[in-house]
């Protein structure tokens, strides 16, 4: 890397966090179980695992490390953060549906949400690189009047708007899809107007106004055609001949501190067993939690009094956990944090620099604090810097 890229490296390690587009660089452990997590993205599989760490301990890096080389593989990836009280909440799968649109990325592509992957799908469609069993189905023969390729018409016409849309008409669409129950854009009145009526000049489309009723448009409506607009974008992705789709859901124990009622806790934990024996929905999806977290669930729901629920679903959910890191593999890590603060400021640290950072890792191994490998980056970065300051 250069010492611009190695500057921002530097300044997200000053704050223990691992610097994005290098997080696979700065994780360090047991080779063979990041073997085993990377193994899974290199087949089209249906994968599903809870990632358990403490909070501090590499939760979010895990996950992080997950996105960067689903992406590296050519993946399309979404990482979201479940926060039920700023409306993403995992018992209603619109909300969701809208988060998951909002972090969608794309490969060598830049930038993030929905319009990255519209923008990529019709950049496909344009170089010729679409999928040859998927284009002639979508267009046919040009008249783009049947929805084969995709489940859902909501899908379908927000792609179909956006080959020939103007401006102001792709805004809709992305307010539509990622917003989905913070505005009035989803009306099936409005939608046919500007999506299907609005749109006569490039398509003909000779279903009638009564077709596009809210239980194919509004996706706040029910929860089959949520799971089948997910499985829209899966599609989407392994037409533009990416491998697929891949979710990362960060902060998944929101399910259990913040949402008010049990009868919302359960469908959440419908919604996770479905993910996880893909009975809605096949792909890989990848869900934070703490060690212990089943537990929690069963005793949660026990706590409520709800003695006849099936717990044995819980002991299904597969579950991965990196070992502890080691001393080893905290002195690899801080060789390669010193690395890349040199490159970022163009020294050598001194001897006595070093000697104090050796003195870090030797007192490694007797941190039982759960956050140690975040405190221990934060504090080799101000100890480099200090010594830089000198």
């Amino acid at each position: 890397m250069d010492a611009t890229e190695a500057s921002r490296v530097i300044e997200s390690l000053r704050y223990g966090l691992p610097p994005e587009g290098h997080i696979c660089h700065f994780t360090v452990g047991r080779q063979d179980e990041i073997a085993a997590l990377c193994k899974q993205l290199d087949d089209d599989r249906s994968n599903v695992l809870l990632l358990n760490a403490n909070y501090g301990a590499g939760k979010t890096h895990l996950l992080r490390f997950v996105r960067e080389e689903a992406l590296r593989k050519g993946w399309m990836v979404s990482v979201v953060s479940m926060d039920s009280k700023s409306g993403v909440r995992f018992d209603q799968l619109s909300q969701v549906i809208g988060a998951v649109c909002r972090g969608i990325e794309i490969p060598n592509r830049a930038g993030k949400g929905v319009r990255c992957l519209l923008d990529g799908f019709d950049n496909s469609i344009m170089t010729g690189s679409l999928s040859e069993e998927v284009w002639p189905e979508l267009h046919h023969d040009g008249k783009w009047d049947q929805k084969k390729v995709f489940e859902t018409e909501a899908f379908y016409l927000g792609l179909r708007a956006w080959i020939k849309c103007p401006k102001d008409v792709g805004d809709y669409i992305v307010n539509w899809f990622e917003n989905p129950h913070m505005n009035s854009d989803g009306r099936p009145s409005h939608l046919y107007k500007l999506l299907v009526d609005g749109m006569r000049r490039f398509y003909r489309d000779a279903r009638p106004k009564g077709y596009f009723t809210k239980e194919r448009l509004d996706l706040t409506r029910n929860d089959d055609l949520c799971w089948a607009f997910l499985r829209d974008l899966h599609l989407a992705a392994k037409a533009m001949m990416l491998r697929g789709f891949v979710l990362c859901l960060d902060e998944f124990e929101d399910v259990l501190y913040n949402l008010p009622r049990i009868d919302a806790k359960k469908k959440a934990f419908w919604n996770l067993f479905e993910l996880f024996h893909g009975h809605q929905y096949k792909a890989n999806a990848y869900f934070a939690v703490t060690p212990g977290f089943v537990q929690k669930c069963k005793q949660e729901l026990a706590r409520k009094g709800e003695y006849d629920y099936d717990f044995s679903q819980f002991d299904l959910l597969r579950q991965f956990e990196m070992t502890p890191i080691e001393r080893d593999d905290i002195a690899t890590l801080c060789e390669r944090i010193v690395e890349a603060h040199s490159v970022a400021f163009s020294w050598n640290p001194s001897a006595r620099c070093r000697n104090a950072i050796s003195k870090k890792v030797e007192s490694f191994s007797s941190d039982a604090s759960q956050d140690r490998v975040r405190q221990f980056i934060r504090h080799v970065v101000q100890e480099l810097d200090r010594s830089l300051d000198a």
